[in-house]
């Protein structure tokens, strides 16, 4: 749908998104922060000339937007069974009216 967020993706090297991924959001995060001890030092040991920050960044990027997908996604869903809800009452009504003879049938 045009609402939905694009998830802007990260170009991350292969092995790179796969370690982030295994490790997840919580320690890619902790990678980044300056002042906190690394959670997997064999990253920074890996890519030691500063790309892990830059590529972690993106990761972390991509993420929020996947978030934000799915949130949309799930209010769109929210909102479509809303819809349905409110046109299966609208229904019930008027059945019941019809029933009571407040609504003349057509044709007779």
């Amino acid at each position: 749908m045009w609402w939905w967020r694009k998830v802007r993706r990260a170009n991350l090297p292969a092995d790179v998104r796969e370690a982030f991924g295994s490790i997840g959001q919580f320690a890619v995060s902790a990678e980044l922060a300056d002042n906190y001890p690394p959670a997997k030092p064999i990253l920074r040991d890996k890519y030691p000339d500063g790309n892990l920050k830059l590529y972690g960044q993106e990761w972390m990027r991509e993420q929020t937007d996947r978030a934000a997908r799915r949130e949309d996604r799930l209010e769109t869903v929210e909102v479509a069974i809303l819809i349905f809800v409110f046109v299966g009452v609208v229904a019930d009504c008027l059945i019941v009216a019809h029933e009571l003879g407040w609504i003349g049938s057509v044709g007779h």
